[in-house]
């Protein structure tokens, strides 16, 4: 089975440039979702929710995925009391403000779906892409 490799970010975050160059540099194509210029559906947070939940074993699912260092997570903690921690930010402020997501956000479709989260688990990815010889389109 072909796999295909999507990544989501903000195409001029230095973050994702180097995700864009690490990628190149392995020769994998991808498919690039810029959420500044297409919005994030629910219907992604919530497969992605439950991708989440079932390779961390935990309840937090998009808790996972905040940014809690960036300045949307501080501005909208500042802007909304009830926000603690990064499991009290809804589907709805994620869809909203984007920017909160942690950066890269890659997700590796094929017999298995696989999410990596930030440049360090793009590497891995990447490694297990190599290691498993996978064709990628």
């Amino acid at each position: 089975m072909q796999s295909k490799v999507t990544i989501y970010g903000i195409k001029t975050c230095n973050s994702m440039k180097k995700a864009f160059e690490i990628l190149k540099n392995a020769d994998i194509e991808y498919e690039f979702v810029d959420y500044k210029k297409q919005t994030l559906e629910s219907s992604f947070l919530e497969s992605l929710t439950k991708n989440l939940q079932s390779k961390t074993q935990d309840d937090h699912g998009l808790a996972n995925i905040i940014n809690t260092r960036g300045t949307t997570y501080r501005k909208l903690s500042k802007d909304f009391a009830h926000i603690k921690n990064a499991s009290d930010i809804s589907e709805e402020m994620i869809i909203n403000n984007p920017s909160i997501i942690k950066r890269p956000l890659v997700i590796l479709e094929g017999e298995t779906t696989k999410i990596a989260i930030g440049l360090e688990q793009l590497e891995n990815l990447i490694r297990d892409i190599k290691y498993n010889k996978e064709n990628i389109i």
